[in-house]
Order: C-alpha cells, then sequence, then structure tokens
C-alpha cells in the first residue's frame, strides 16, 4: 500500500513539474524534472527535458551534474564524465559534481582519485552523507580530510539574511563601482530584496521592455543560490539569449553584475569575489587603525 502510494505521489510531482515548465520554459528547475524523470527511469524524457534546458540555459552547472547523471545511468560513462567536467568549468565548488566523478575513478581503480574528489565534495558540502559514506568505506569510520576541513569556507558562512558588517550605506557605490571595473564585467548594481536597485545600474534596467529581465532572474538566482547553501559567499550564473547576469548573496541585499561576452566564468567568479573578500579586508584594515 505504502509502495502505490509513493508511486502515486511521485506521479503527481512529476505533473506539476510538466505544468511549471510549461508555464514558464525558461525556468532552471528543468533540472529537478530531468532528475526526477531520471530517478523513475523515464531516460529519454528526461534526456530530452534536459537538453531542452541546457540549450536555454548552458551555464547552469546543476543542468550539466544531472545530464551526467542521465547519461550513466543510460551506459555512457564517457559522456557523463564529460558533463560533470564541463559543471565543475562553471562551478568549481559543485560538490554533486566532484562525488561523481570520485565514482568514476573509482570505477577505474583510481582510488587516490577517488578519495581527493569525495574530500574535495565534502569540503564544500560538509553534510554530504554520500560522500562521508564513501570516504568512510576508503579509509575507515571518522576519516581524516587530508585537504583539512571546510575551516575556510566555514569562516565565510553567514546567517540567511545578514548582510556583512562591512557593508554598509555609504560603500554601496565602492563596492559596486570596484566589481564593475573587473575585465570581465560589464556593469553591476546592487538591488535589494524587491528588486530595486540601491546603487549601479544595469544596461538592461534602461529599457522598459528589458528592464523587468533582470528582475525576474534575481527571483530565479535567489532560488537557486538558496539550494547552493544559503548565507554561504556563492554565486549563481544566470544566463538568456540576451544576457548573462553572475548573482552573489550580501544578505539582504545581492549583487548583480552583467559578463561581458565570452569572459571565461571562473575568471569572472575570481573576480567578483576579490573585491568583495577586499572590502572585509578593507573593513579589517579599518578596525585595525581604529585600535
Amino acid at each position: 500500500m505504502q509502495d502505490v502510494e509513493a508511486i502515486a505521489s511521485g506521479r503527481e510531482e512529476v505533473e506539476a513539474y510538466r505544468r511549471l515548465l510549461a508555464r514558464d520554459p525558461n525556468s532552471l528547475r528543468f533540472a529537478e524534472y530531468a532528475d526526477r524523470l531520471r530517478r523513475f527511469g523515464q531516460l529519454e524524457e528526461a534526456l530530452a527535458i534536459c537538453q531542452r534546458g541546457l540549450a536555454r540555459h548552458p551555464a547552469y552547472s546543476t543542468g550539466r551534474v544531472v545530464m551526467g547523471e542521465i547519461l550513466i545511468d543510460s551506459g555512457k560513462a564517457q559522456e557523463a564524465e564529460a558533463e560533470w567536467r564541463r559543471a565543475l568549468q562553471l562551478d568549481p565548488r559543485h560538490p554533486r559534481a566532484h562525488f561523481r566523478l570520485g565514482e568514476i575513478y573509482l570505477t577505474r581503480g583510481e582510488t587516490d582519485h577517488a578519495i581527493a574528489a569525495f574530500e574535495t565534495a565534502l569540503l564544500h558540502s560538509p553534510e554530504f552523507p554520500e560522500a562521508r559514506a564513501k570516504l568512510a568505506e576508503l579509509k575507515g569510520p571518522s576519516p581524516t580530510l587530508r585537504i583539512g576541513e571546510p575551516k575556510p569556507l566555514e569562516d565565510r558562512l553567514r546567517t540567511p539574511g545578514e548582510r556583512p558588517e562591512w557593508l554598509t550605506s555609504d560603500r554601496f557605490g565602492d563596492l559596486v563601482q570596484r566589481v564593475s571595473a573587473c575585465p570581465s564585467v560589464e556593469a553591476a548594481a546592487l538591488v535589494d530584496s524587491s528588486g530595486s536597485p540601491v546603487s549601479g545600474e544595469l544596461p538592461e534596467m534602461a529599457g522598459a521592455t528589458t528592464g523587468e529581465a533582470p528582475m525576474s532572474f534575481l527571483v530565479e538566482a535567489r532560488a537557486l543560490l538558496s539550494r547552493l547553501g544559503a548565507g554561504r559567499l556563492r554565486s549563481a550564473l544566470i544566463c538568456s539569449n540576451t544576457l548573462s547576469l553572475r548573482c552573489v548573496p550580501l544578505g539582504d541585499l545581492a549583487l548583480l553584475a552583467a559578463l561581458r561576452s565570452r569572459s571565461p566564468v571562473g575568471e569572472a567568479d575570481e573576480q567578483i569575489e576579490e573585491c568583495i573578500a577586499g572590502g572585509e579586508s578593507s573593513e579589517g584594515n579599518e578596525a585595525e587603525a581604529d585600535e
């Protein structure tokens, strides 16, 4: 009886995703839909959904991870590995991509590489039970991470919605100006939870027809960032045919940076995070000077 109810519930969930994608074909939730179909063994439909979604959002790393999982379930290990490596090019911190590559290494007997991949997955997602279980199998209970416990990342955790202390209203413009000066960034803006710019401006905000695009992307980005790990200094890349935005959460604000065409994603990430880290370090320097 419970199995029947579970199947019925699963079918209802798949149908809900189908309706959602029908209403909003650009939704990033295509990856969740495809993954759910994969889990039910509907690999052909899952592949088609994921291919359509990635055609619209080629830089969505989680979509790439799901595509790899569909391919591995279809017996295409080499193509799956390529998708997971592509996901890590887009988001080098994606724990699931590291984990899946670790499984690939295990099938080849490359134990050291597998351990390193599982450790990296655990570094970026300390509550990753599958990665911890794999490491326990390979290294014994309570394994010590050779790459170190995730202290650097934990140091950068904030309570969701809590703005960093250094980001005061008189520094909004400075932050936006520094980010806009990055070689990979065309323009930047800080927006509040309602989507209204509090500093800076993106080119698309000026037009009546395109002005809503960054705001709808912001909604998608907030949902995505929440799934990635609320409170972390993480960023999401939201793409359309006309716009490529990097979104970084800053507590109750979000930084939207329009990337220049052909800018390497990882490079843009590093540049933007360096600017933000610079804001934090300059705050520390001011505090030392006051003392």
